[in-house]
Formats: structure tokens, C-alpha cells, sequence
């Protein structure tokens, strides 16, 4: 309504203003005229008046302005905000996905890792149980493998973990497979051995002349782990074998964990069958200590027993005269002089007499082969006997 005002007195003011002027050239009356200008300007202040606001007006008008303009300024650093956060926590979860990826790019390499070192090793078990297999026992019962050198990887070496000890499950013929462990002092018994119950695979013991042909002998020595009757770590072992062979090399890292108390030994057994036998061939034993040579080995031990033929299928044996007991010499002697026809009386000497028996020097008794801790040294019967040592309850 303003501006319209503004405009007709805009214009009205000017019509009059010509006409007067008109008027004024041609000497007419001007009074009129005069006066319709004066309404002209009259309403052309009244327009210009309506059309600009006062202070009130203006001063609302520039807050409502400011207040618009803060509140798009905010609008806008509230959506920056937003969409600030947004990008950083879609980076957090990008973030979070890519370590997720890499940890499992990570696991599965070593996974892949771990397989391909257990398929290069259980390779390399397959190819020694094959050498080791063919070896025919030939008079030493002991014999060095890779000159003696053990085979362990760097992983096998690792101390990482601190010592630990794993057992193979038995196979489908109930048979031992393997025993893996990093030995040290803190892992061997404070307890005493008890007596071991488990008969293993080819269980078929008779007596000889010096004790029993067959020992439950341990892959890992109980003196060294403290396991005992443990299925998975108990093979037939003949005499010979469990001692002094195996024992020997277990004392010498029994005796080095005891004078090295924080020292490792990575220690590998496991036993050569052959087919689908009971009892097994042989005893693959390798030894490294950490950090030193001072244990190192890599072994066969033959499961042999002198005077004594074994069937492996199923551990049932054939007994020479001279490894029989005494009892049953006696009575062999004792028919093949009858059959002899030999008519006077038979009087027949005790085999043990001069047999060799195995003394420590604060013993009390002697032993037909040395076991457990101790120095063994050898010496006869008669000489044992005559210090007043009686015989070991474990060995007759």
C-alpha cells in the first residue's frame, strides 16, 4: 500500500508540476494547480513515510536477520560436526576391519606355517623310521643317526613358551607314536615313582638269568617329566634297552638340568614298529640343549635282548640256556645228563657266581643293571656278596 501511494504522489506530483508550468507559460490561472500539487506531495510523504520502517521495526528486522543467520551458521557447523563424525568413525571401523583382516591374514599364515613344518618333519619321521627300519642289529645296540647330529628346526629350539611336554595319541593297534618335550629342572618330580601298572602292547615278560626280559619302559624317563603311567609314554622295552642304554642317555641330561637349573634341553623319542608288530624295533632318541652343546645327541637303540630271540608281532620270546634262569639251567642240565646216560649224581653250581652285578658306592644292595639316580659301577657277585649287599627287590 505504500509503495502504491508513493507512486501516485510520485506521479501526481509531477502532472501538476508540468501543468503548472504550463499554466504559468501561457498565463492561466495556477491556483488549482497548485494545490494538486501540494495533495500530490502530501501523499507522496505519506508513501515514503508508510514505506520506511521505523528504528523498532529496523532494529527487529536486523536481529530476526542476525538471528537467521546465526542460527544457518549453526545449522551448518552442527552438519559439518555431523558429518565430521561420521567420517571418523566410519575411518575407526575401516580402522578396526583392516586390523581384524590383517590379524587373520596373520594367524593363517601361521597356520600355514605350522602345517607345512609338521608335514616337512612328519616327512622327515617317515624317511627316518624307513633308514632305521632296515638297519639290521648287528652286534652294537646303540647306533648314531645323521652323525649324530639332531635335526630340530628353530621353532622346535624356541624357549618362548617355557618348558612343556606332548605325547602322540596311540595308533589303531593301541601302539605309542611319539614324545616331544623342552625339558628343565622345575619340570622333573618331587614325588616317588609308584610302581607302574600299564602293560603296553606286546606285553609277554618271562625271567632271565639276571632279571626279567622286558621293562614298561618310558619314551620320556620318569626322572625327567614325572610321568608315569602314562599309556601314550610307555612302550616293551627289553632290559637292555630301558638300562643301561636309554638310562644312560637320560642321566646325562638329568645330570646337566641339576648342575644348570635354568637351563632347556629339547628332548624328541619315539619308537620304530614295523607293520603292524606289537613290540616296537628300536628307539629313536635326539637331544639338543639350548643355548650349548653340552647335550647333544641323535640315536637308535636297538630293542635287542642277548640270549633272547623276541617275535615283534607279539612280543612272545625264545630263551637261550645261557639266558635262562638258574632254576631252569639246573633242570636243563639235569636232563641233558640223563639223556646222557650219565649215572652219577649231578651237582650243579649256581650260575650267579660269577656274574657281574652293579653296585653305587652308598648302596646297600647290588642290581643286575643299573636304574634310577645313582653312580653305578661293576663288579662281581662274589665281591658284592662278600661286602654284605643284598639283592635289589626291583631287579630279582
Amino acid at each position: 500500500m505504500a509503495s502504491f501511494l508513493l507512486i501516485v504522489g510520485v506521479l501526481g506530483f509531477v502532472g501538476f508540476f508540468i501543468q503548472l508550468i504550463f499554466r504559468l507559460f501561457k498565463r492561466q490561472a495556477v491556483k488549482s494547480t497548485l494545490y494538486g500539487m501540494i495533495g500530490a506531495f502530501i501523499v507522496l510523504i505519506a508513501g515514503g513515510f508508510l514505506l520506511s520502517p521505523d528504528e523498532d521495526s529496523t532494529a527487529k528486522s536486523n536481529t530476526a536477520s542476525s538471528e537467521t543467520i546465526v542460527s544457518a551458521q549453526s545449522s551448518e557447523k552442527k552438519k559439518a560436526s555431523d558429518e565430521k563424525a561420521k567420517q571418523e568413525k566410519l575411518a575407526q571401523e575401516q580402522a578396526i576391519k583392516d586390523k581384524e583382516e590383517k590379524e587373520q591374514a596373520e594367524k593363517k599364515a601361521a597356520q600355514e606355517k605350522r602345517e607345512t613344518v609338521l608335514a616337512e618333519k612328519e616327512n622327515t619321521k617317515k624317511q627316518i623310521n624307513a633308514t632305521l627300519l632296515s638297519t639290521e642289529y648287528s652286534g652294537t645296540q646303540t647306533i648314531d643317526v645323521n652323525n649324530g647330529e639332531p635335526v630340530f628346526t628353530e621353532t622346535d629350539l624356541s624357549t618362548t613358551n617355557g618348558s612343556w611336554e606332548t605325547y602322540g595319541d596311540l595308533d589303531a593297534l593301541n601302539r605309542p607314536t611319539d614324545a616331544e618335550a623342552l625339558l628343565n629342572l622345575a619340570m622333573q618330580p618331587k614325588e616317588k615313582r609308584e610302581p607302574l601298572t600299564f602293560d603296553p602292547t606286546g606285553w609277554h615278560n618271562k625271567k632271565l638269568k639276571n632279571g626279567y626280559l622286558y621293562n614298561r619302559s618310558h619314551l620320556i624317563g620318569f626322572q625327567l617329566s614325572g610321568e608315569n603311567n602314562n599309556p601314550k609314554n610307555l612302550i616293551t622295552g627289553t632290559r637292555q634297552l630301558n638300562s643301561p642304554e636309554m638310562l644312560r642317555f637320560e642321566s646325562d641330561i638329568n645330570y646337566y638340568l641339576e648342575q644348570n637349573p635354568d637351563a632347556f634341553v629339547r628332548y624328541s623319542v619315539f619308537p620304530i614298529f614295523k607293520d603292524n608288530e606289537l613290540v616296537a624295533r628300536g628307539v629313536h632318541l635326539q637331544a639338543q640343549s639350548i643355548g650349548s652343546d653340552a647335550i647333544k645327541f641323535n640315536v637308535y637303540i636297538h630293542n635287542i635282548q642277548d640270549g633272547v630271540t623276541i617275535n615283534y608281532s607279539d612280543g612272545t620270546s625264545q630263551v637261550s640256556q645261557a639266558a635262562q634262569p638258574v632254576q631252569e639251567q639246573a633242570q636243563t642240565n639235569t636232563v641233558n645228563n640223563t639223556v646222557n646216560n650219565n649215572s652219577q649224581e649231578v651237582v650243579t653250581q649256581p650260575a650267579e657266581a660269577g656274574t657281574m652285578v652293579y653296585v653305587t658306592p652308598t648302596g646297600e644292595r647290588y642290581h643286575s643293571h643299573p636304574h634310577g639316580n645313582g653312580s653305578f659301577s661293576q663288579t662281581t657277585l662274589d665281591n658284592a656278596t662278600a661286602q654284605g649287599l643284598t639283592p635289589c627287590q626291583v631287579c630279582y
